[in-house]
């Protein structure tokens, strides 16, 4: 043991980072653990294609219209009915602005409401960023 905090004394910045690093990995296994499952873009366009997914963008409205995944549906989270939801009866891919936290909330009550839903990686930056289209209709 004596060891070990003699080498994390001496060599303060590795030790520093490793325990950094351990905690991002701690972070992100918890964030797995919510039960929500996340989806690349390519794996939310296979859904919808072939699985009969809905995409539920729920972002702001103006956000909805300058742009958004064809085929999504708009969902206000101010108002988001679980009723409305739960209509689907199908696969629910959830859109985003960039993927972030924002949602957590709205996933945790669909998910507690056990509505089959996924989480898409990135949001709609990481849609854009796969190269895949946007439309404005």
């Amino acid at each position: 043991m004596t060891e070990f905090i003699a080498f994390a004394a001496n060599h303060w910045i590795l030790s520093t980072l490793f325990l950094f690093i351990l905690a991002l990995l701690i972070v992100t296994e918890l964030r797995k653990s919510t039960g929500i499952q996340q989806v690349s873009p390519q794996q939310a366009v296979d859904l919808f294609n072939h699985h009969q997914a809905v995409i539920l963008d729920i972002r702001s409205r103006e956000a909805y219209e300058q742009g958004h995944v064809i085929g999504a549906e708009h969902f206000d989270i101010a108002s988001l009915d679980t009723k409305k939801v739960k209509k689907f009866q199908k696969k629910i891919v959830i859109v985003v602005a960039d993927g972030a936290s924002s949602a957590e909330a709205v996933c945790k009550k669909l998910h507690e409401q056990e509505i089959q839903l996924r989480l898409m990686e990135g949001g709609i930056s990481g849609w854009v960023s796969a190269g895949l289209p946007l439309t404005k209709k």
